[in-house]
């Protein structure tokens, strides 16, 4: 296995813990939501922030993340990146 498919897999299980689609945030354009996933960016649609489900979530707690609002603000690793 190649490291591309181990960061598809490692993608896939945390987008299964995912609270993207919960969110009041949330707008359903047909993405998968995982905007703090370093693999994804923030979102083309969401335009509001009206909720955020960052800190609640699995995937924000187990990676220790910082930031919050991820959908419109791109990935904790994009944001670090920014400053």
């Amino acid at each position: 296995m190649n490291a591309t498919d181990k960061d598809s897999l490692k993608t896939d299980a945390q987008l299964k813990k995912c609270l993207c689609k919960k969110c009041k945030s949330f707008s359903d354009c047909e993405e998968v939501g995982g905007y703090c996933i370093s693999t994804i960016s923030g979102s083309r649609c969401i335009t509001e922030e009206k909720e955020c489900l960052c800190r609640k979530c699995r995937v924000h707690k187990e990676n220790n993340y910082r930031f919050q609002y991820y959908c419109i603000k791109n990935s904790e690793e994009q944001q670090s990146e920014m400053g």
